[in-house]
C-alpha cells in the first residue's frame, strides 16, 4: 500500500511540472514576429544585433533573428563595469583622477608621464630646468638641473691672420675675460670670422641734391680696402647713363656724369688684383634731375614785346631760345612743336595775352603772343611752360 501510494505521487508531481513548463515555452515562442508559422518549429536566435548598449545605470537591448526570418528584441542585463568616463584631472603631484557620468563613480590612478624635457639648459652660471608632463591629465612636474661648468657661451673673434680672441658671454662667468688663441682648421678658421680669402670694400660719394641740366656731377671712390692679400687695387669705371650724357674719366680717380638726360645713374667697378687672383666691389650711384627749361630774356624797353621779336640788340628772341633749350636738352634730332604755359602773368611786373595750358605752336601763333610790362616795369619775368617736341 505505502509502495503504491509513492508511485502515485511522483505521477503526480512530474505531470505538474510539465503542465508548468508548457505555458512557459508559448509565451516565449510567442515573443518572436513574422517567420515560420509551422507549429513544430521552434524559434531560435540565429544572429543579434545591439540596439542600445548596456551601461552602468541603465539595461540595452538587442535584436534578435531566427533562421526562419522571425525576429525579436530582449532586454541586455545593466554592465556595472560600462562606465562613461571623463577626462582625468589633476589630484595632486602624483595621482589624477576621473568621474562617470552616468553613475558618479569616481577612481584615481597614479600619473603616466612622459620622457624628461630640457625646458632651459643649464649654463656654467646658471641652474637649468627639466619638465616631465602626464599623458593623461597634463600634469607637468619640474625640476632643476644643476649649474654645467663646462656650458660656456663662447665667443670667437678674429684678431689676426693666426690669432683669435675667445670668452665666455655668460655673465658672471670666471672665463668671460678674453684670451687669445691660435685659429683651427685649414685655411678659414673653424671657430671664428676669419677667412683666409682676401676680401675687398669701397663706398663712393654720396649724392644729395638735385642737378639740373648740363650739370656735372661728380663721382668719387673712397675708402677702399682691401683684406688678407695685398692686392694692386684700380678703379675701372663702367657708366651707364640715360640718352644724352656723357661720362669723363680723370685717371681712374674721378668720373663725371653730364645729366643731360632725364635720369641719371652709373657705377664703378673697383677691381684688386694680383696675379691671376681678381676681386671686384661695384659703387653705384643715382642722381636726382631737374630738366626743366629756363630762357632768361632782357626787355630794353618798356610796354609790349612780341616773343617772336629779336630784343633791341639783335639777340635771338624767346621762342628761338625756348627751340634751342628744348633740342639741348633731348640732346635729339628734334624740334620744338607747341608750348602750353602754366602762368600767364606776374604780379606787379608783367602778363602774356594767352591763356593757361592752350597749344601755340611753335611755326603759328607763339611768336604771336605779346608779353606787356606794369607801369613801367624792367627786370626779370618768370613764366613756367611746358614744351613739346616733334620727334
Amino acid at each position: 500500500m505505502r509502495t503504491l501510494t509513492r508511485k502515485l505521487l511522483s505521477l503526480l508531481l512530474a505531470f505538474t511540472m510539465v503542465c508548468a513548463m508548457v505555458p512557459a515555452a508559448m509565451a516565449a515562442d510567442t515573443d518572436w514576429t513574422g517567420g515560420s508559422t509551422e507549429p513544430d518549429h521552434q524559434h531560435s536566435a540565429e544572429t543579434t544585433e545591439v540596439i542600445t548598449k548596456a551601461t552602468c545605470k541603465e539595461p540595452g537591448s538587442q535584436k534578435e533573428t531566427c533562421s526562419c526570418g522571425a525576429t525579436r528584441t530582449v532586454e541586455i542585463p545593466i554592465d556595472k563595469n560600462a562606465h562613461d568616463w571623463g577626462k582625468w584631472t589633476e589630484v595632486d603631484e602624483k595621482q589624477h583622477s576621473r568621474k562617470c557620468s552616468k553613475c558618479d563613480t569616481s577612481e584615481t590612478d597614479d600619473h603616466s608621464f612622459g620622457e624628461w624635457v630640457v625646458t632651459t639648459p643649464a649654463t656654467c652660471v646658471t641652474e637649468g630646468t627639466k619638465t616631465r608632463t602626464c599623458k593623461d591629465c597634463g600634469y607637468a612636474e619640474t625640476e632643476k638641473l644643476p649649474i654645467d661648468s663646462n656650458a660656456h657661451n663662447w665667443q670667437y673673434k678674429a684678431i689676426s691672420s693666426t690669432e683669435h680672441e675667445k670668452w665666455c658671454a655668460n655673465p658672471g662667468c670666471p672665463s668671460a675675460t678674453h684670451v687669445r688663441e691660435a685659429h683651427t682648421g685649414t685655411g678659414d678658421c673653424d671657430l671664428c670670422d676669419y677667412s683666409a680669402k682676401a676680401s675687398l670694400t669701397a663706398s663712393g660719394s654720396k649724392i644729395d641734391k638735385t642737378y639740373k641740366y648740363d650739370d656735372e656731377v661728380p663721382l668719387r671712390v673712397n675708402n677702399v680696402s682691401v683684406t688678407n692679400g695685398a692686392l694692386d687695387v684700380t678703379k675701372e669705371y663702367d657708366i651707364s647713363f640715360d640718352w644724352g650724357g656723357d661720362v669723363y674719366d680723370d685717371d681712374g680717380n674721378e668720373a663725371y656724369l653730364d645729366t643731360r638726360g632725364s635720369s641719371a645713374s652709373a657705377w664703378c667697378d673697383v677691381v684688386a688684383t694680383k696675379g691671376s687672383e681678381r676681386l671686384e666691389y661695384r659703387v653705384k650711384w643715382s642722381a636726382d634731375l631737374d630738366d626743366s627749361i629756363t630762357v632768361d630774356v632782357t626787355v630794353y624797353n618798356s610796354g609790349s614785346y612780341a616773343l617772336g621779336d629779336e630784343d633791341v640788340k639783335g639777340g635771338d628772341s624767346v621762342v628761338d631760345q625756348i627751340a634751342e633749350a628744348v633740342e639741348d636738352l633731348t640732346a635729339r634730332d628734334v624740334s620744338l612743336y607747341y608750348v602750353k604755359f602754366g602762368t600767364v602773368n606776374e604780379s606787379r611786373k608783367g602778363s602774356l595775352d594767352a591763356e593757361r595750358n592752350e597749344k601755340y605752336y611753335y611755326d603759328d601763333d607763339l611768336e604771336n603772343i605779346t608779353f606787356t610790362a606794369y607801369d613801367g616795369y624792367k627786370g626779370d619775368v618768370t613764366f613756367n611752360f611746358t614744351a613739346y617736341a616733334d620727334d
